[in-house]
């Protein structure tokens, strides 16, 4: 599905139910940035302008569908001045789609360019539809599909998409969820992913989440996830986080690039957030990263203080290794 037909089945749809929408909140700025932009051994003086647009219809009175809503958010760009990069008109649309709920709210419908979130899906952007159907006791089940959005100057995501996923949700902050992906491009399987996922809060102070995603395609692991978040206190933080990726599963199996990539990356840290006094504010994170048998270091700590008679200023020390 192109974004044209994508855009047509979603304005089709939500303009026949506008009229009775009970709140409609729209947006457009305008932003005017003038630089130079050396090339072809010259200096070359442009001047573009950005549009972005965003409207968010919701609550439209229908008999039979529930939270019905419309969201559109997009982007144009024009140049100025000298030749220009991207000559005359540009744009595209970040989302497009229409959502509704049936049977008492438990089945969800979305058609249009949407986000696909949750599981082995990663973020992945679509032109297609998605339905979520929520059952009793906490169980549920998505499963969607469409074509790959691929933004603007990019490598090919894929031609088509299909996936699910199954999840409980024995409380509110506790989910366990299994999931499948399988992305085709020119003729290939670009992905073919399994995964599990997890959040658990045993105690109010302490939440853990996991995640493991294993390519079908490959026969090995291409990302797992594991982390600890302590808040004893409203204005102390601590995360400790584990992360192993395969940073060439990332890329799809039809492009070259995917030869060049490195197998293995591992992390390994943490960080830390603490407020003494409303004033002043501190944090610092540290990981350990390991590569391809080599070790390296990432961290760095802030300090943040506001001052003035309604602490109005805000001012700040970082420190980066």
């Amino acid at each position: 599905m192109s974004c044209r037909s994508a855009l047509a089945i979603v304005f089709s749809i939500g303009l026949a139910g506008m009229a009775r929408a009970q709140t409609i909140d729209g947006t457009a700025t305008t932003l005017l940035v003038g630089h130079q932009d050396p090339r072809d051994g010259k200096i070359y003086t442009v001047v573009p302008v950005y549009e972005t647009l965003s409207l968010k219809v919701d609550e439209f009175q229908t008999r039979y569908v529930q939270d019905l809503r419309l969201v559109v958010t997009a982007w144009g760009q024009m140049g100025f001045g000298d030749p220009f990069r991207d000559k005359g008109l540009s744009g595209d649309v970040d989302l497009g789609f229409i959502e509704g709920k049936l049977f008492k709210r438990r089945l969800e419908v979305r058609v249009g360019r949407q986000m696909i979130v949750g599981g082995v899906a990663r973020m992945t952007q679509i032109d297609g539809g998605q339905l979520i159907a929520r059952f009793r006791r906490g169980f549920g089940l998505s499963v969607y599909g469409g074509v790959p959005v691929t933004p603007r100057m990019a490598e090919s995501r894929g031609d088509a998409v299909v996936g699910t996923r199954a999840f409980w949700q024995p409380t509110i902050d506790s989910e366990v969820a299994a999931s499948f992906i399988q992305v085709n491009g020119k003729g290939l399987i670009d992905r073919r992913d399994i995964g599990l996922d997890a959040r658990y809060r045993p105690h109010r102070t302490l939440t853990l989440s996991g995640y493991v995603n294993m390519s079908l395609v490959e026969l090995r692991l291409g990302e797992a996830d594991v982390a600890a978040i302590w808040q004893p206190l409203r204005n102390f933080e601590l995360h400790a986080d584990y992360r192993r990726t395969s940073p060439d599963l990332f890329i799809p199996r039809s492009s070259i690039f995917s030869v060049f990539a490195m197998e293995t990356r591992d992390e390994a840290g943490g960080y830390l957030y603490y407020r003494p006094i409303p004033q002043l504010k501190l944090d610092g994170d540290y990981h350990a990263i390991i590569e391809n048998g080599q070790v390296g270091h990432r961290g760095g700590g802030r300090m943040t203080v506001r001052v003035g008679p309604a602490f109005q200023t805000t001012t700040g020390l970082s420190l980066l290794p």
